[in-house]
């Protein structure tokens, strides 16, 4: 899936309702992050994992 034009994966894990959230800005897969919710609210932890990241590279970008 996408958000933003960065790509994520969402991976169902053993135990219910349990997910890991993958997002791979510049085609680099980042660690993941393991989500014990619906899978509606990993889908949109994974958005918020992307915003933040985009964020914190407008700082770094604006800094330079």
């Amino acid at each position: 899936m996408e958000h933003r034009g960065i790509r994520y994966t969402i991976h169902v894990g053993i135990a219910r309702r349990q997910y890991r959230v993958v997002i791979h800005p510049d085609e680099v897969e980042m660690p993941a992050n393991k989500i014990f919710l619906s899978r509606k609210d990993a889908e949109d932890y994974a958005q918020l994992m992307i915003d933040r990241w985009l964020s914190k590279r407008k700082m770094v970008n604006e800094r330079r």
